[in-house]
C-alpha cells in the first residue's frame, strides 16, 4: 500500500486503524450523504496533487497531516504516485466506514496509467472534515516501490 503520509506517521495511523476494532460500514444513505459532503474537499486535494500545487493539495489537511506532509517531501510523494500512475482523472466511491473515531471513504480512482484505490480518512468529530489520512494503492504503485 502506498502511504502518502510520512512513513512514521502512516505507520501510526495504520496501527490506530488496525487496533481500533472492526470497521463498520455505513448504511447506504449515510455513506452517500457523507461522501457528497466531503466531495469538494477530496476533489480539491486530488486536483491540487495533479497540479503539483502544495497549497491547494493540503488546504484541507488537519494539523497531523501538515506535520508530516510538507514542501520538502511533497515532490517525492507526487513523483511516487503521479510519476507512476499518471494524472488523476476521476473517482467513484467504493465504501464509507467508521472505525473508532475515524470515518474512511474508499474510492476507486482512474489515473492516466492505472486504477488506484484511494483511502481518505477524517476524524468523525471534526465538522470541518479536515483530512487526517490519505493513501494511494495499486499493484503498479506497490511494484514501483519494490527493490529492483
Amino acid at each position: 500500500m502506498k502511504l502518502y503520509r510520512a512513513l512514521a506517521a502512516g505507520s501510526i495511523m495504520l496501527a490506530l486503524l488496525a487496533g481500533c476494532g472492526q470497521p463498520v460500514q455505513l448504511p447506504a444513505n449515510e455513506a452517500e450523504a457523507f461522501a457528497k459532503e466531503v466531495d469538494p474537499i477530496v476533489e480539491n486535494c486530488l486536483i491540487g496533487f495533479n497540479e503539483k500545487d502544495f497549497a491547494k493539495h493540503t488546504r484541507d489537511f488537519d494539523k497531523a497531516m501538515l506535520d508530516v506532509v510538507d514542501t520538502a517531501n511533497f515532490p517525492q510523494g507526487y513523483d511516487d504516485v503521479i510519476g507512476v500512475a499518471g494524472k488523476y482523472q476521476s473517482r467513484k466511491v467504493v465504501s464509507v466506514f467508521d472505525q473508532a473515531e475515524f470515518r474512511v471513504v474508499v474510492y476507486e480512482a482512474q489515473f492516466e496509467n492505472d486504477v488506484v484505490t484511494i483511502k481518505v480518512v477524517f476524524n468523525r468529530d471534526d465538522p470541518t472534515h479536515k483530512i487526517t489520512g490519505l493513501w494511494f494503492d495499486s499493484d503498479k504503485l506497490r511494484a514501483a516501490k519494490e527493490p529492483k
